[in-house]
């Protein structure tokens, strides 16, 4: 029997076996079969499917992140004319956190106001019904604050400010070193 090879008959891997003779005679549809053993496996863990797995959670990871900054913090440019926070000027731009439960007192805050528009005001007071008192540093301030509107609640938040990147002159204008 050790001289006897296996042929596959079909063109399918899946085919029947037949044992044939020393020489075997071989046509298109007969692929002769020279090891029936499966394929060797590496002993140990193997450091390219470990590295691909790291790379998937890596990018699902990375995926996750950014969804949940973009949705907690975002952006806001505190436009010409809004004047209510003395340390806060325009053309500032805000880092905000959008979540109600950043609110503290004491904080910078962007809120939606009930007629329309957004002011940027001080929190001076939150009650446990959820709602805040707001105050301009600014005396001399056109915005509105709770001395007008009275208590806001904490739905109308559009923002805590977390940093401000100061801007230079009027939007628009470049500022170049001279």
């Amino acid at each position: 029997m050790a001289g006897l090879r296996l042929l596959a008959v079909g063109s399918s891997a899946g085919g029947n076996l037949r044992a044939l003779s020393e020489d075997p005679v071989t046509t298109d549809t007969q692929t002769p079969v020279t090891e029936s053993r499966p394929p060797q496996r590496r002993a140990g863990i193997d450091p390219r499917r470990i590295r691909r797995w790291v790379v998937r959670l890596t990018l699902v990871g990375l995926i996750v992140t950014v969804l949940l900054f973009s949705w907690w913090f975002g952006v806001l440019r505190v436009p010409v004319g809004m004047d209510g926070l003395s340390d806060i000027l325009p053309p500032s731009v805000c880092l905000i956190d959008k979540r109600e439960s950043s609110v503290l007192v004491g904080s910078a805050v962007f809120v939606d106001l009930p007629a329309g528009g957004t002011v940027l005001s001080r929190v001076v007071e939150l009650s446990p019904d959820g709602q805040m008192r707001l105050e301009n540093d600014n005396p001399d301030s056109v915005q509105p604050d709770s001395n007008e509107l009275g208590l806001l609640p904490l739905d109308s938040l559009r923002g805590v400010v977390l940093v401000v990147f100061a801007g230079q002159g009027p939007p628009g204008e470049l500022v170049r070193d001279k």
